[in-house]
Parts: C-alpha cells; sequence; structure tokens
C-alpha cells in the first residue's frame, strides 16, 4: 500500500509538471501576410463575402468602376517560417459568377495526425488564423456576407448590406441602403442611416442614432436603443430595456421582460410589455390610436393639451400615473380608456 502510493504520488508530480509544461510550452507570436486584388465592377450587381473569422471593413470605391480587395492573413505561430507556411494554405478565392463578385476564405484545418503523442499534449498541433479585409466598391452593388464571428464595419456606403453571422458585431456610419442582418449573437450600431432596416437576433444589443427609413426588429434578448427615428418601428423584443427618443412613425413594441421609455414621438403607439414599467411622452397624436398595457409593471403616459385621440391603458398589476386632458369613457385602478 505504502509503496503504491508513492507510485501515485509521483504520477501526480509528473502530471503537475507536464501540465506547467504545455501551458508554457510555446509562446506564439502574430505574423501578417498581405493580399491585393482590383476586378472591374462592369457587369457586378452583387458581392458575396464569405469569412469565417477576422473582420471585414466597407469602404466607397478608390478607383472608378473597380472593386478593391485588401486584405492581411493574420497567424500566430512560434516561428516566422511557420507562419508562413500555414498561410499559404489560408486561401482567398475572388472569382466572378454571373452578376456576383464571390470573396471565398477557406482557411488551415490542422489535425493531429503528424504529430507526435509529446507534440499534441503540448497543444502543438492548432494554429489561429483570421483574415482581415479592406473592400472598396462602388454604389449600387449589393452586398452580402456569411461569417461565423468576423465583425463588419461600413463607412460612407450606398449599398444594400445583408449580414449572416453566428456572433458578429456589425458598424454602419454615414450608410444609404437596406440593411438585413441576421446573427445567433451580436451588436448592431447604427449611425446616420437612410435605409430601412431588419433585424433578427438572438442575443443583440442595439444602438441607433439617426435612421430614415422603416425598423423591424425581432430579437430573443439585448438593450435596444434608438436616437431620432423617421419612420415606422415594430420590435420584438423578449428581454431587454428599450430606449426610444425622438421618433416620427407608427410604433409597435412587445417584450416579456423590459422597460419601455418612448421620449418625443409623434405618431400611433401600441406597446404590450409582460413584465416591466412602460413610459411614453407623445408630442403629437392628431387621429391616431394608442394601446398601452403592462401585466407586471406601471404605465406612465405624458400627452400634449391639444389632443385629439382615443387613449387605452391597462395594468394587471400596478398603477396608471396620468394628469391627461381627455374625455373619459371608462377609468379604473387599472385600466384607463377615452
Amino acid at each position: 500500500m505504502e509503496m503504491k502510493g508513492k507510485i501515485v504520488a509521483v504520477g501526480g508530480v509528473i502530471l503537475a509538471i507536464l501540465f506547467l509544461l504545455s501551458s508554457s510550452a510555446r509562446a506564439d507570436r502574430e505574423y501578417t501576410f498581405p493580399y491585393e486584388k482590383e476586378v472591374s465592377a462592369k457587369g457586378i450587381e452583387k458581392i458575396y463575402i464569405d469569412n469565417a473569422a477576422g473582420e471585414v471593413r466597407l469602404k466607397p470605391a478608390l478607383k472608378k468602376g473597380m472593386i478593391s480587395i485588401k486584405a492581411e492573413k493574420v497567424v500566430y505561430e512560434e516561428d516566422q517560417q511557420s507562419a508562413e507556411r500555414w498561410a499559404e494554405k489560408v486561401k482567398i478565392e475572388v472569382k466572378k459568377s454571373g452578376k456576383t463578385l464571390r470573396i471565398q476564405t477557406d482557411y488551415a484545418r490542422h489535425g493531429r495526425r503528424g504529430r507526435n503523442l509529446w507534440e499534441r499534449f503540448l497543444g502543438n498541433w492548432s494554429c489561429s488564423q483570421r483574415v482581415e479585409y479592406r473592400i472598396f466598391l462602388p454604389k449600387d452593388i449589393d452586398i452580402e456576407i456569411s461569417t461565423s464571428s468576423a465583425d463588419v464595419f461600413g463607412e460612407k456606403l450606398r449599398n444594400n448590406l445583408r449580414l449572416d453571422g453566428s456572433s458578429s458585431d456589425l458598424s454602419l456610419e454615414n450608410h444609404r441602403g437596406t440593411v438585413s442582418v441576421e446573427v445567433s449573437s451580436g451588436d448592431l450600431e447604427l449611425v446616420n442611416v437612410e435605409g430601412d432596416l431588419n433585424l433578427e437576433g438572438s442575443s443583440s444589443d442595439v444602438y441607433i442614432d439617426h435612421l430614415s427609413g422603416d425598423v423591424l426588429i425581432d430579437n430573443t434578448s439585448g438593450d435596444i436603443k434608438i436616437f431620432k427615428l423617421e419612420g415606422d418601428l415594430v420590435v420584438d423584443n423578449s428581454s431587454g430595456d428599450l430606449l426610444l427618443k425622438e421618433s416620427h412613425g407608427n410604433l409597435r413594441m412587445s417584450t416579456s421582460s423590459g422597460d419601455i421609455s418612448v421620449h418625443k414621438h409623434r405618431g400611433a403607439v401600441n406597446i404590450n410589455s409582460s413584465s416591466g414599467d412602460v413610459e411614453v411622452e407623445l408630442t403629437s397624436v392628431e387621429g391616431k390610436k394608442h394601446y398601452l398595457k403592462t401585466s407586471s409593471g406601471d404605465v406612465r403616459l405624458y400627452l400634449p393639451e391639444d389632443i385629439d385621440s382615443w387613449i387605452e391603458v391597462e395594468t394587471t398589476s400596478g398603477e396608471i400615473h396620468s394628469r391627461l386632458p381627455l374625455e373619459l369613457s371608462s377609468v379604473s385602478e387599472n385600466r384607463l380608456r377615452g
């Protein structure tokens, strides 16, 4: 028994030493390898970009009638020679198919084959890679991006854009064109945008500052902040707070859990919240119908003096606070109509 205990103890020490060695055996460095290509935009109506990891930055064309593709392959390896070997295996393919220009990124895949047991234990059978794109393109060419985790940035574009990603952030500034986003987990930031927005997200925070167009958001969880919106807004958010300031258009919001705050809104309002407080400030309401309902939470409604509308406010478990210049058809602790 004593000998067995010693063997176990020695084995434990050896494993601990091996663990420490494995955690510090590789000190990988970052190596970058440039890639450039120019393609004529003649006859191109759509550009399709497939990049699993890294980033994609989009800007207006550098040369008239040309699409410029500048990229960096980023590889983490022990030395320059190893990095060059793996960078060669990261393939960037640019190909025209009909009226579509396809930019395809194929990453090098490592296997354990060819590595001995010691190298495998030390983790020396994997390599981290990504590609960072800068793409310059003319206006009116539709953009479609498919990615797993690459972030997307756009500046001063005049293009319709569609993003399909698993975990990708999207940031657009001074953009003119429709925006369609479908992500599992990724945040959205739009500043100075002219065009409709359609977002389907599982866990996404949304920030919008100055948007002209209709907005449709179907999100499972995440906070939504919108400032200065000219257009209709439809939001279905399961969990998260909603903030809307200075908007003009019809508004429909539904949330399961989260507070809703609307300030300086012009247009019809239809709000339904399962759990959360609702606060709405309307600046112009003529000829509109407004519905506010929360199952568990307080409701606060602020209206102008010259109101000419139908208002219905309801809370199952909460209070209604109002200073309304209304002709009320019915009023109680949990419902107000007039």
